[in-house]
């Protein structure tokens, strides 16, 4: 399975959490600023083995930034 974007692009990466502590999904920022938005139903083992590569999450990732671009 590939990834939705290629993995040396990415900056930051913040997990998503809904109002009952469930994750909804992940925001990764990319090399060119825009933000892709990786719903929790599309999060491959991929994915999930990215993510502590990349060390802890960024708290505050650009909330609400209009380039968010969803993989669904």
């Amino acid at each position: 399975m590939t990834l939705p974007f290629d993995p040396k692009r990415i900056r930051a990466y913040e997990i998503e959490v809904g109002a009952g502590g469930q994750r909804l999904g992940c925001k990764f920022l990319l090399d060119d600023g825009s933000l892709v938005f990786v719903h929790e139903s599309e999060i491959t083992p991929e994915i999930e083995g990215l993510m502590p590569s990349l060390g802890s999450p960024t708290v505050g990732l650009r909330h609400g930034d209009h380039n968010a671009q969803s993989q669904r």
